[in-house]
């Protein structure tokens, strides 16, 4: 009489680092797995903390697994599992648009990670009042400070992966450019590039703009090993099921 396993081994792709090992209870959900791995994986660049941002997926067929349901009574429990971490796709607003390449705003003094989801964005905080409220891409109201930056304080805004910033309000915005040059935004568009920091100085909440370049080799490496990986486990267990075949 076979027993149900305590533990799944996983192959998990974590964003642009593929073929992570792990050996996962298995009454674990993914919900609970996300959690755990955004903890343990802080040192992946542009990795958020909030695990509602993020999906846990079958690697081959794409689906995503169910968040609550744990991993032993999913079909493949039994087998190793190829996953991959993605960044969950938030509904775009009307008269928005995905930016053409993945872009992201980083908290210097805490390091949370603010995804721009659509273009225009708005930086600021929620107000049901303002008719482009539903703009607002990065909500620093829970931010230190948060409650000093204006509900609509500035804008950023892209166009065939040329991105901009702008004021929105008078509270004063300075860009400062990853060569030490400093420049003072007003309502007129910014150039912005990735590892400039955007400043809002009555706050002091420093942002800094990252734009992620997708590793495509790093990614076709983890693969290749992930998968030679799961071939030798299956050479394994043939050569265990017929040990003089």
């Amino acid at each position: 009489m076979s027993s149900k396993k305590s533990r799944v081994e996983l192959l998990v792709d974590v964003l642009d680092r593929p073929g992570q090992r792990a050996l996962a209870l298995a009454t674990l959900t993914p919900e609970e797995f996300i959690a755990a791995t955004l903890q343990e994986f802080r040192d992946v660049a542009l990795l958020g903390i909030a695990p509602e941002d993020y999906v846990l997926c079958d690697a081959i067929s794409g689906d995503e697994l169910e968040r609550t349901r744990p991993f032993e009574a999913l079909p493949a429990a039994a087998e190793i599992m190829h996953l991959q971490l993605r960044e969950r796709e938030a509904p775009l607003p009307p008269g928005s648009r995905r930016p053409a390449v993945a872009a992201y705003l980083q908290d210097a003094n805490t390091g949370a990670v603010h995804k721009v989801n659509w273009v225009p964005a708005i930086i600021g905080r929620p107000d049901p009042t303002q008719a482009d409220n539903y703009l607002l891409a990065v909500d620093l109201q829970s931010a230190v400070n948060g409650l000093r930056v204006s509900r609509r304080h500035a804008l950023i805004t892209e166009k065939e992966g040329r991105f901009a910033v702008q004021t929105l309000s008078g509270n004063p915005v300075t860009l400062r450019h990853e060569g030490g040059k400093n420049e003072t935004v007003d309502g007129h568009p910014a150039p912005l590039h990735s590892g400039d920091v955007i400043y809002l100085n009555r706050s002091e909440i420093a942002l800094t703009f990252f734009i992620r370049q997708q590793n495509a080799s790093a990614l076709a490496d983890g693969r290749d090993a992930s998968e030679r990986y799961l071939e030798e486990v299956g050479n394994a267990d043939s050569a265990e099921e017929n040990p003089n075949g």
